[in-house]
């Protein structure tokens, strides 16, 4: 799983052997959301991982108000 800023050209990536499960998700965006002190925008692409993993991101963006949540 990674994260790219595409105005920094940041990328920012995680990994993990088997499945990709919606706690793994949510300590993934943990992870990368811990050092934004800016408001900041999470687009994630059409990809089935992101549908199962909703719920992670919305808890995410419920704990960080600064980092909304958009679908494509």
């Amino acid at each position: 799983m990674s994260f790219y800023n595409a105005t920094t050209n940041d990328l920012y990536a995680t990994a993990r052997e088997g499945s990709l499960d919606a706690a793994f998700v949510l300590d993934a965006l943990d992870a990368w959301a811990a050092p934004r002190t800016r408001p900041t925008v999470l687009v994630p692409d059409n990809a089935k991982i992101h549908h199962a993993a909703a719920s992670a991101c919305n808890t995410l963006s419920n704990s960080r108000p600064d980092i909304a949540l958009e679908a494509v």
